[in-house]
């Protein structure tokens, strides 16, 4: 049955704390219009379609109305911490946590009113912690909390310098959640064991071993498709850097271990570190 608007602002009155439900139409307007800007310019076409009419008025907001219209727009390569910055600055929002929220909201209502195969085709578009964001499955130690002190996170930032379009949270999120998916269970525990606290709370999921039997290809591939990026070496130069980070990190006894059961196309990855 097709969802009209009605559908779409009850969802966002169930998510959105008390506080900010009179804002509620400014909060959806600027959401809608960074969604739009983030994804390609024929899906951010068919998400329009499959609105109901009066949430494509707010999609339509003068000066983005024809974005999509053409082709060689070029997508605005938000990653999940400037999404959230410019939902806080445009609604004036305390904090990030604030502006996550809102933003889950508003994802919240936008996929109870489209299918879920519209819903799927945005999510693949989305990079980490957006995707999460777009699924609800977000918590409140997600990417938008401020980094904590352990070396990783500079480690991280020094190896990326900048070449990458994703936070350096955001790399974190994929890279450890792809690496933790090729290692056995029990290795994934030690590491677990192992990690400074604000680097632990990243490595979270899948379980240990889920990705064991894909190719290094397909392990580039799924970091690109989480960071929003079609470019491998944006996956290769992620991957690089998060597992020297992850290396100078760890006890020596767990380097030999990790190295063992990583295929030899990515060997070259953890030995750089």
């Amino acid at each position: 049955m097709a969802r009209d608007a009605r559908d779409f602002w009850h969802a966002l009155e169930r998510r959105l704390p008390d506080e900010d439900r009179p804002r509620e139409e400014d909060i959806a307007r600027s959401v809608l219009v960074l969604l739009r800007s983030r994804i390609r310019p024929e899906e951010a076409r068919h998400l329009r379609e499959a609105l109901p009419a009066e949430i494509k008025e707010l999609w339509a907001t003068p000066g983005t109305g024809v974005a999509e219209e053409h082709t060689g727009r070029p997508i605005d390569e938000l990653d999940h911490n400037r999404f959230i910055e410019r939902v806080r600055d445009l609604n004036a929002f305390p904090d990030m946590q604030r502006a996550a929220r809102a933003a889950a909201a508003v994802f919240g209502a936008v996929r109870e009113v489209i299918s879920d195969t519209e819903a799927d085709h945005v999510e693949h578009q989305l990079p980490a912690g957006l995707k999460e964001l777009w699924r609800g499955d977000h918590a409140a130690a997600g990417p938008h909390i401020e980094q904590g002190p352990s070396p990783f996170w500079d480690l991280l930032a020094d190896r990326l310098e900048g070449r990458v379009p994703a936070s350096v949270t955001d790399v974190a999120c994929t890279v450890l959640a792809h690496l933790r998916g090729r290692l056995s269970p029990r290795l994934v525990a030690d590491i677990g064991g192992a990690l400074p606290d604000d680097v632990r709370e990243y490595w979270v999921a899948p379980e240990g071993g889920a990705e064991a039997d894909e190719t290094p290809e397909r392990f580039l591939g799924r970091i690109a498709g989480d960071l929003g990026t079609a470019d491998l070496d944006h996956a290769r130069i992620a991957a690089a850097a998060c597992l020297a980070a992850l290396r100078r990190s760890l006890p020596e006894a767990l380097d030999r271990r990790i190295r063992d059961e990583l295929p030899q196309a990515l060997q070259g990855f953890w030995d750089a570190g």
